[in-house]
């Protein structure tokens, strides 16, 4: 009897110690799991106005500071509210109140303001650092990111490796739309991790969505005419090339949809004259940027901003080697 008892209690002894040990298993197992909310980063990305009512009326169109923008400007007649001084949540309520005019001063002096990323560890890169302040997100963001597209290998007749409607870049900004995964590639960001998400919520209860058309197929012979389109909607874009270089719809392999922002009107930048709109990065170096423009001319180019000349270029859609600069309206 005695021994019978030694026998069950050394058996529960080892039961108890099997069932502690995969416990501790299954937890360390669980916490691996777990999104490291520690490895965020904090990055500013600066911004100035673009357009005003250039998107809608009563609307001001944010986009990243170029040239000689400023954080603070002071003179002789601007308005007694500026972009630089107000609040985001004092710019919300004047547009909302009908004055996005009040800025009108900012959009031409160049005034900018800060938006406080909270980069999460996912869309992270691994060089980001906090309290970094740049117009162009390069080193904040992870390379597998920044690619306009995944992939770019295939047939010659594929267009929809330089569609931006099922692009990676698209999820990139916004979260999973219609990427197509034969083009996008795997790992998409989602809601819960794309760039939006990273936004201060004051931004984020705030920010429209653009409806604007895309090219889906073209010709790839001169004159590099757009044979068919798409209408998408986003809370976060990139411009394309005629919205900043101004050229013509159709004309040319870079010419897309929509007119040339003001900033740009107002700056005097085009084709063959673009020092003013370069941005630049976390070091303060003018770096490239992603366009939404596909360059018709030639399969698997999209175009950028070239960062040491402003100018308009091209890159392979799976150059990881470009930032982006996104746009957002108020």
């Amino acid at each position: 009897m005695g021994k019978s008892i030694k026998k069950n209690k050394y058996f529960l002894f080892v039961c108890l110690v099997i069932v502690a040990f995969l416990a501790m298993i299954i937890a360390v197992g669980c916490s691996n799991q777990q999104p490291n909310q520690s490895s965020s980063v904090k990055t500013n990305y600066v911004v100035s106005i673009w357009g005003i009512n250039h998107d809608g009326d009563n609307t001001i169109t944010f986009g990243p500071a170029i040239g000689n923008d400023k954080s603070c400007l002071e003179h002789d007649g601007h308005h007694q509210h500026c972009l630089a001084h107000d609040s985001w949540d004092e710019i919300i309520s004047n547009i909302k109140a009908g004055h996005a005019d009040y800025y009108a001063d900012c959009l031409k002096e160049g005034c900018t303001h800060t938006v406080e990323l909270n980069l999460n560890g996912t869309i992270k890169g691994e060089r980001a650092s906090d309290n970094s302040k740049e117009s162009v997100l390069y080193d904040s963001i992870a390379e597998k990111y920044l690619k306009w597209n995944y992939n770019y290998s295939g047939s010659e007749k594929d267009f929809n490796y330089a569609d931006w409607s099922k692009c990676r870049m698209r999820a990139t900004l916004n979260g999973k739309t219609d990427q197509d995964p034969k083009y996008a590639g795997p790992d998409c960001l989602d809601s819960n991790n794309c760039l939006f998400s990273c936004f201060p919520d004051v931004l984020k209860n705030s920010i429209k969505e653009k409806a604007y058309k895309v090219p889906i197929e073209w010709n790839t012979s001169n004159p590099y005419t757009i044979t068919n389109e798409k209408e998408i909607k986003d809370k976060l874009w990139l411009p394309n090339a005629t919205e900043v270089f101004n050229f013509p719809t159709q004309s040319n392999s870079f010419g897309d949809y929509g007119k040339q922002y003001e900033k740009c009107t107002l700056n005097g930048i085009t084709a063959t004259n673009a020092k003013a709109n370069q941005a630049y990065n976390e070091n303060g170096y003018p770096y490239n940027r992603w366009l939404r423009s596909p360059l018709r001319s030639y399969f698997y180019h999209a175009a950028i901003t070239a960062g040491t000349g402003g100018n308009c270029s091209s890159f392979m859609i799976h150059n990881p080697i470009v930032g982006i600069s996104p746009f957002f309206i108020l």
